[in-house]
């Protein structure tokens, strides 16, 4: 089944994988049709993948990205002052393609979650003070262009507001730049996610996302391609389609926490 997600994301989690491999259904997660996703498209790569022999010694990968520096940089691509320090927001991919607001507090080392969706709610204390979150909804505006809003509770002052497409647009730089044949890519990597209300990073699983923008500077489109990290962790490496039928093949070093990218 296909997703399409106009405008990004982040991310940060696609046409097929292999030919074989399907987009992520995400419609059902919205209670009403015109709100239903996609706000970006979002391929999981992690059925029917391609597994080729190791390189061979003398293969030199056309890139080799520190998986460490690009670690959670999805979830700091904006922020907003607290009396404790900033509140970092960001995008944040599921193994499943959904797209969630991520929140991390003054001095925290996670991130808190919040699905995209009609009714998203959140609330949270910084410096003495609570702080909610709602996601303004209107049938007369574009899905990305819907609002997320932050209120202090005490006096009811906006903090924080911006359009959703803008915190995708600030989510994607963030990223490591891949260049495949002549087409950007940004490359991150980050937690899976534990169900919840709001949902929570999962540390025991990753992915590795790769965005493009196969839009223009008056109307962005991204698509997301998720790729669960496991099928990489055997040291093998694997062939993924992307975006126009060009391929990538990949694999992961551990000892190094390196991500080798192999252009063909």
């Amino acid at each position: 089944m296909r997703t399409t997600l106009n405008a990004l994301l982040f991310l940060l989690v696609s046409a097929p994988a292999s030919a074989a491999a399907g987009f992520i259904p995400t419609q059902a997660n919205f209670s009403a049709d015109w709100f239903s996703p996609p706000y970006i498209r979002a391929d999981f790569l992690g059925d029917s993948l391609q597994v080729v022999r190791p390189a061979g010694p003398t293969t030199e990968p056309s890139r080799v990205v520190a998986l460490g520096d690009v670690f959670n940089k999805n979830w700091k691509a904006d922020s907003f002052q607290t009396p404790d320090g900033p509140v970092s927001l960001g995008t944040h991919f599921d193994l499943r393609g959904n797209a969630f607001l991520s929140v991390v507090m003054p001095h925290a080392m996670m991130a808190t979650l919040y699905k995209y969706e009609l009714g998203m709610t959140g609330s949270w204390q910084a410096g003495g003070e609570t702080y909610d979150l709602t996601l303004e909804v209107s049938i007369f505006r574009s899905r990305t262009n819907n609002y997320v809003t932050v209120k202090k509770r005490s006096d009811g002052r906006t903090v924080y507001r911006k359009r959703i497409r803008e915190v995708l647009l600030k989510t994607f730089p963030r990223g490591e730049k891949v260049m495949v044949r002549g087409r950007e890519y940004r490359l991150f990597f980050s937690h899976g996610v534990l169900g919840g209300s709001p949902a929570r990073p999962d540390p025991n699983t990753y992915a590795v996302v790769l965005v493009t923008n196969i839009g223009d500077d008056s109307d962005s489109d991204y698509r997301s391609y998720i790729l669960p990290y496991r099928d990489l962790e055997d040291g093998a490496l694997v062939t993924y389609q992307l975006y126009e039928g060009y391929r990538v093949r990949l694999r992961a070093l551990k000892d190094t926490a390196e991500l080798e990218i192999y252009i063909p």
